[in-house]
């Protein structure tokens, strides 16, 4: 596979799972999330809380396992650059398409 297919796919990959945690209805991870989201809120207050559904924010930590997954089963050149890369498209991708 090359390189930039590569990196379409966990792109895509990376800002589908944000989806899933952050945004999607499926009642057992809106649960998930109501809890993670207090739990925040009651260490760190409402600001920190905001976050869990904010794509640069939590999808920069998406970006960062989805990456993690793709480098340990392939070879991946310079993984900082393909967090960087995988994490801007997770924020613009929800930026541009949940408006």
């Amino acid at each position: 596979m090359s390189l930039v297919l590569l990196v379409v796919f966990t792109s895509l990959a990376a800002y589908r799972l944000w989806r899933l945690l952050a945004v999607d209805e499926l009642p057992p991870l809106m649960w998930a999330r109501f809890k993670l989201i207090g739990v925040i809120e009651r260490r760190h207050g409402a600001y920190w809380a905001a976050g869990v559904k904010c794509p640069w924010c939590s999808g920069s930590w998406v970006a960062v396992g989805t990456v993690a997954v793709v480098w340990h089963y392939l070879s991946l050149p310079l993984p900082a650059l393909w967090f960087a890369a995988v994490s801007v498209v997770v924020g613009a991708l929800a930026q541009w398409l949940d408006d």
